[in-house]
């Protein structure tokens, strides 16, 4: 059995989209999953499976669209890669202030000239790299003053992202490793 994270966007657990946890666990659970957990409330797991990484988003979203009246993207990765994008982090500095730092998720790399004619100079002090399927952003002054998640957004990179703070991309390697 190998560990995977699966993150959905745009799920909530009151208001719009709403999916309580104890109810997607329950879902998962009903599909064969095992060591299912969640953390947080809204949309990180941490489970055991047999399928690959995209054979369970696969199954997780049909399962989600059939259940609910929105299908929310759902991002897999496996412990080994979710782990590598933890190592792989740009701004190692700005981890002892995990607020400033995020990642955004993406179901695919982006095209070749996605971000090429991008003024990533309007937006500074923020700043972000891209590598492989994940976008690391530091925001020294915080996601909630930066307008630099706004102008990346899917329609502009092309691909479904979820965003995840540093904190909670921590607590999800604690759980990998439990």
């Amino acid at each position: 059995m190998a560990k995977l994270v699966v993150l959905l966007r745009a799920i909530n657990v009151g208001g719009r989209n709403k999916v309580l946890m104890a109810d997607l666990r329950a879902v998962l659970d009903g599909l064969g999953y095992e060591e299912v957990k969640t953390i947080g409330q809204t949309g990180n797991i941490v489970l055991s499976t047999s399928q690959s990484a995209a054979e369970a988003g696969d199954t997780i979203a049909t399962e989600l669209g059939a259940r609910y009246a929105f299908a929310p993207k759902v991002m897999v990765r496996s412990k080994t890669s979710f782990l590598k994008a933890v190592k792989d982090n740009p701004y190692p500095q700005a981890e002892s202030k995990p607020t400033t730092l995020h990642v955004a998720f993406l179901s695919d790399k982006l095209s070749a000239g996605a971000l090429e004619d991008f003024d990533r100079q309007r937006y500074l002090p923020d700043t972000f790299e891209v590598k492989g399927r994940e976008i690391y952003f530091h925001l020294p002054n915080g996601a909630g003053r930066t307008e630099l998640l706004g102008a990346l957004s899917e329609k502009r990179l092309g691909v479904a992202a979820t965003f995840r703070n540093w904190n909670t991309v921590s607590k999800l390697v604690d759980h990998l490793d439990a």
